[in-house]
């Protein structure tokens, strides 16, 4: 059974959570590319909160993860979909995807996102929900998912 949640627009007392949330779940990746601090992490997420659409999720008044988005006239493309590793496996990155899906249908436009290849449990999650891949570099895979794909 899926726990109970929901998908908000960010709010500014989300912005601590946020911060946290994207250091437990970023940080090692992001140091191993050379682009990590704490400071890093603060002006960058205040960077993709002006230029993305955001959603936080939320359960039991805990912030348990967020998805950023960018919507372009031939693209809807996801800049993170994250929930804390005790809320993952439950459904509820599936219903918050489906839900982007579903604005991407409306449009006519493919969604797209990139990886780490070092997260093979979130590429699969992504070929579950009829992603293909795109293209691979030594460290990403882009993944595209087109209209009329949804599971």
């Amino acid at each position: 059974m899926r726990p109970p949640h929901e998908t908000r627009d960010y709010q500014p007392g989300d912005f601590e959570s946020l911060v946290a949330l994207r250091a437990r779940l970023f940080k090692d990746d992001l140091m191993y590319l050379g682009r990590w601090s704490d400071e890093w992490n603060r002006e960058h997420l205040k960077g993709m909160l002006r230029r993305c659409r955001h959603w936080s999720i939320v359960a039991k008044r805990e912030l348990i993860g967020f998805v950023q988005w960018s919507e372009y006239s031939d693209q809807l493309h996801i800049q993170y979909l994250a929930l804390s590793p005790e809320h993952q496996r439950l459904g509820i990155g599936s219903q918050v995807l489906r839900k982007l899906q579903s604005k991407a249908r409306q449009k006519t436009v493919p969604v797209t996102l990139s990886l780490f290849l070092s997260h093979p449990e979130a590429v699969a999650f992504y070929q579950s929900a009829g992603f293909g891949v795109d293209d691979t570099t030594e460290r990403f895979v882009r993944m595209r998912w087109t209209a009329g794909e949804i599971k």
